[in-house]
């Protein structure tokens, strides 16, 4: 197989803890790939060359030299305006999981959501940014509503150092820069875009279980799965490297422990250990799709164009395409649909707006021809 450093070794199956712990010589405990099981022994080891791994060791070293005087800079710049615990709004929190139901989400009142929860010199950190961070990283630990300490800790990490850098821009000035100036004011407009898309469309649309499973059967194409074709193959660099591979292979050659053998690149494959492809692969892999589709299951087949490479392979499985049952399906058909009512209520929206304000509205027919397709400047100046 040759040497191999590693992360070449993680992505032969070979974890990174047996790579760094295993003596010369010695065979390794049993190792899961996936349904099946391999034993390695490292028959010699070398030194890496270190002028190859020079310029990725030093970018790593610096940025993490960089992350050390961050976090030192925000820890001192905390510690300096006081950062601490608001105990108001650590009593809402506790309250409020005390009042919750199972794992019903915990709701709180605007006026509650504006308590302070973290204070620091001249600013606070209220209920509600707190709860978006919950949101955004999906942490559903009771302990977030009740353990002081576990939420001081979320709060450090999600919290502190922006908190942090928006003191030490206003020490320096950088808000008052005529660019910064200009930005703020971007995003103040775009910010109050996605909260009125937020506030008069997402929040307004929750289609019933009835309404999702209607969708799904208007929509049965959309719920397909297509054929699905699950092979062993080999990926040789070059064409000629693929027909010389090709006289060495048997019947009944296993091509991804060749592959590994030969040191040759594998693509991710699933826990059975095959690469599966459908239609949707023809794009990226003409050739080889249709290659894939003329070979009987069982027969060697290849080389033939597969991306920068060629595959040598070896169909074993061909599931028909089929209707996936609505119990499957319904995750994607609720998002599906609340995708489609979101966009028809951000249109009405538009529409009630441009009849309320139209004696506002101004448009400027010459620079909508310059930013807009034939097509759909005439759909824009009829609306308007």
């Amino acid at each position: 197989m040759g040497f191999v450093n590693r992360p070449r070794a993680e992505r032969m199956g070979i974890p990174a803890a047996i790579f760094d712990s295993l003596q010369t010589g010695t065979v390794s405990p049993l190792l899961p790939i996936g349904e099946n099981y391999q034993l390695i022994r490292f028959l010699a080891d070398r030194r890496a060359d270190l002028e190859a791994y020079r310029a990725r060791i030093a970018r790593q070293l610096m940025a993490e030299n960089a992350q050390d005087i961050e976090a030192q800079k925000v820890e001192l710049l905390a510690h300096e305006l006081g950062w601490h615990m608001a105990p108001e709004g650590l009593a809402l929190l506790r309250q409020a999981a005390k009042s919750a139901k199972g794992r019903k989400r915990v709701s709180f009142t605007t006026e509650q959501n504006a308590v302070p929860l973290f204070r620091y010199e001249g600013s606070e950190i209220v209920l509600s940014e707190y709860l978006e961070v919950l949101h955004i990283h999906r942490i559903d630990n009771p302990q977030a509503f009740r353990d002081s300490a576990f939420i001081a800790s979320v709060a450090r990490r999600f919290l502190l150092t922006p908190a942090m850098f928006g003191v030490a821009a206003a020490r320096l000035g950088i808000p008052e820069e005529p660019e910064v100036l200009q930005w703020i004011e971007t995003a103040k407009e775009e910010l109050m875009l996605l909260q009125l898309r937020q506030r008069e469309v997402s929040a307004s649309i929750s289609p019933s279980e009835e309404e999702v499973r209607q969708f799904y059967e208007e929509h049965r194409e959309k719920f397909y799965l297509p054929e699905l074709i699950c092979f062993d193959e080999l990926l040789t660099p070059t064409l000629a490297e693929g027909q010389n591979l090709r006289t060495e292979i048997a019947k009944d050659t296993n091509l991804l422990e060749l592959a590994r053998a030969k040191n040759l690149p594998t693509r991710r494959r699933g826990t059975d250990g095959l690469v599966c492809m459908n239609k949707y692969y023809k794009t990226a892999y003409p050739q080889l799709w249709e290659a894939l589709k003329a070979a009987p299951v069982g027969e060697l087949r290849g080389p033939v164009l597969a991306g920068e490479g060629y595959a040598i392979f070896k169909v074993l499985r061909r599931e028909e395409g089929r209707q996936q049952p609505f119990e499957q399906a319904r995750k994607r058909a609720r998002a599906s649909l609340v995708q489609r009512l979101e966009r028809q209520r951000f249109d009405e929206l538009l529409n009630e707006l441009r009849q309320k304000y139209q004696d506002q509205i101004e448009v400027y027919a010459d620079r909508l021809e310059e930013a807009l397709p034939e097509a759909l400047l005439a759909s824009a100046t009829e609306e308007l």
